[in-house]
């Protein structure tokens, strides 16, 4: 059978047309179909060396403290709309310090978990969670006694009842 001039050039013309279309459609049903949630983790802090010192946010003053403001990293596409509760090894506790627009305010003084909504974190597009500019959590000793040098502190973080474990060790400058 033999083609028209015409027909030829349509052929020529739809091919790659139909060809590139598949690639496109198959490009994306590959994308949703294969979509992965990204599970819940604590990212930060996982045994990193951070040093104490006095942490001063307006007329708030903690000594022989750390802020874990850009510390505390989570990670996960499925924390939307949730809550957070963070909590720390037995003898020491965090102070909740946030800024309302004009001053800082201690939201919670010495506790041993604070709960926190997702919206007092912001996400990067890879679903990585920092905690917001205007919110602080100030770890130190209930018992304001010495921290020793490399002194590990473990911390918990709790969504929906699955928990995340992470330590940090905080020690002094020298």
């Amino acid at each position: 059978m033999k083609l028209t001039q015409e027909q030829e050039m349509l052929l020529k013309i739809v091919l790659p047309l139909i060809i590139l279309s598949a690639a496109i459609i198959g490009g994306l049903w590959y994308r949703i179909l294969s979509h992965q949630t990204v599970p819940y983790d604590l990212v930060a802090p996982k045994g990193a060396i951070y040093f104490v010192g006095n942490v001063s946010l307006g007329d708030y003053t903690q000594e022989n403290a750390v802020d874990l403001q850009g510390i505390l990293v989570l990670k996960g596409n499925t924390l939307f709309g949730k809550e957070v509760e963070i909590g720390v090894q037995e003898g020491w506790c965090v102070d909740l310090v946030v800024w309302d627009g004009k001053k800082y305010e201690v939201k919670e003084k010495c506790a041993s978990s604070v709960k926190l909504s997702m919206n007092a974190f912001y996400v990067t597009q890879h679903y990585y969670w920092y905690m917001e500019r205007g919110y602080h959590l100030v770890l130190h000793k209930k018992d304001s006694s010495p921290i020793a040098k490399y002194e590990r502190v473990y911390i918990n973080t709790t969504v929906e009842g699955e928990t995340k474990k992470g330590s940090l060790t905080l020690t002094y400058k020298e």
